[in-house]
């Protein structure tokens, strides 16, 4: 049997020298499915494909499933196809049930949401509160195939749509649709009733929307994080409520943009400097297929703080800015490297909104917590040369400006301290006095100040004391 063509086959942009193909929107579905349903209803006749005109001009053939009708009423759906552009509702089956009623003279099609589509609870979004999201353009692609199918069978009556997507109520907590105040399911969306294989332009989008949805419920500034990190570092170390934040992902340019023609009055981002280290480079996309240079932003930085040759190629061959954090932290110059980095990005975001509000950006790194004195600790104990007290001191401090508490500080040093001495107690009993003589006696630990005569010493001690050393 030849495969069933939906009229897209034709359509599609090149990427990377690679077609992707166009696909149709949950509206498309929405709409095609509530046509073939009222057709069903009022023919009595099934029917398992169903053409619909999309406001982009398409003409789209689509195959029905869970096909159910008798004289009272007839549903059936249709399975979203997104094409080649990654979408959360791809594959979902979009379902439309329809039933006779009465009509107003304003109106023939009654319009609802069942399970799996959202509901508004907040003002801003295109619908008003308590309606289903089902957005105005999928509405009138409803509405005027349902009519095409009244006309054709000679019905005067109304009709009542209900549209639901069985698993819609679990997919939309992995969209934006929550923060957004659509609670319940996803939104039938769709301004074409084509996707177009352009998935950058749809995040933006939706960024766009949250935007719009905080500025029509008054707000003046934005709290933004490109993802995950910043959120949960905000939550973490700062008394801000992360629910007021928003993510922009790696659109850093455009988010700027959008905050201008919106009439915010300032941004502030908190982003990890993964992130943001490219935007001291003037990149106002951080996405890694559009650029990484942060090897070398990291060691301009330096460079400018005052570090050496030698230190500038040791961070040009890191991977992660965690590791050239930790080359620059050995060398003293942190302070003054974040003030130049952070300093940049003021400079670059200013460039890009001409001065027309004010942004800030608080820069994080990931490397220290409890954890990291704890390994500290344990280290400073293993090679003493590593001072405890600078550990110490840093860890104190931390508790000073972020959520570390002075208690968790000295548990993880013990537990440090601990680790430690077991893992020097575990390697002095692999080692003979003999063999630990004869490696004290070697340059680099006489280097180090270590003496044998310093180890027959404390060897005899211990054989003096016995139990009670």
């Amino acid at each position: 049997m030849a495969e069933q063509k939906n009229g897209l086959e034709d359509y599609f942009v090149t990427k990377g020298n690679k077609k992707l193909r166009y696909g149709y929107t949950t509206g498309s579905c929405a709409a095609a499915a509530a046509k073939a349903a009222t057709w069903m209803l009022l023919s009595q006749r099934k029917t398992e494909k169903i053409d619909l005109m999309t406001p982009r001009g398409i003409l789209l053939h689509l195959l029905l499933e869970d096909i159910c009708f008798d004289g009272k009423q007839a549903s059936c759906a249709i399975r979203k196809d997104g094409g080649d552009d990654p979408d959360a509702t791809d594959g979902l089956l979009i379902c439309a049930a329809v039933s006779k009623c009465g009509k107003t003279k304003e109106q023939q099609v009654f319009i609802d949401g069942g399970k799996g589509v959202g509901r508004i609870t907040k003002p801003g979004l295109e619908q008003p509160v308590g309606a289903a999201a089902i957005n105005r353009v999928p509405r009138e692609m409803i509405t005027e195939a349902v009519r095409e199918v009244c006309e054709m069978c000679e019905y005067t009556e109304g009709i009542q749509v209900c549209i639901s997507i069985p698993e819609g109520e679990e997919i939309a907590k992995k969209t934006f649709n929550p923060r957004l105040g659509i609670e319940g399911g996803l939104s039938v969306l769709g301004t074409s009733g084509i996707v177009v294989p352009m998935s950058e332009k749809a995040l933006i989008a939706s960024i766009r929307l949250e935007m719009e949805m905080k500025r029509k419920n008054g707000a003046e500034y934005l709290l933004l994080t490109p993802g995950n990190y910043g959120a949960d570092f905000v939550k973490e170390n700062t008394e801000i409520d992360v629910e007021s934040s928003m993510k922009c992902s790696n659109y850093v340019g455009e988010t700027l943009d959008m905050a201008v023609e919106l009439g915010f009055l300032g941004v502030l981002f908190v982003a990890h400097i993964g992130k943001f280290v490219k935007v001291s480079g003037g990149i106002m996309n951080t996405h890694s297929r559009h650029s990484d240079a942060r090897a070398e932003l990291m060691c301009a930085h330096a460079l400018r703080a005052g570090a050496d040759l030698e230190t500038a190629k040791a961070i040009l061959e890191t991977i992660t800015t965690e590791e050239a954090m930790e080359i620059i932290r050995m060398h003293g110059l942190q302070g003054a490297v974040m003030e130049q980095m952070a300093e940049k990005v003021h400079q670059y975001m200013q460039h890009r909104v001409e001065g027309a509000i004010q942004t800030e950006a608080i820069l994080f790194s990931n490397r220290f917590g409890y954890l990291g004195i704890l390994i500290l600790i344990a280290v400073e104990n293993v090679f003493p040369p590593i001072p405890s007290e600078v550990i110490l001191t840093f860890g104190g401090f931390l508790t000073t400006c972020t959520r570390l508490h002075p208690a968790g500080v000295v548990l993880a040093s013990t537990a440090g301290s601990l680790l430690g001495a077991l893992v020097l107690y575990g390697a002095g009993t692999l080692v003979s006095p003999e063999g630990l003589a004869e490696l004290l006696e070697s340059r680099p630990m006489k280097l180090l100040g270590f003496r044998a005569e310093d180890a027959w010493k404390t060897i005899a001690w211990f054989q003096k004391k016995g139990q009670r050393a």
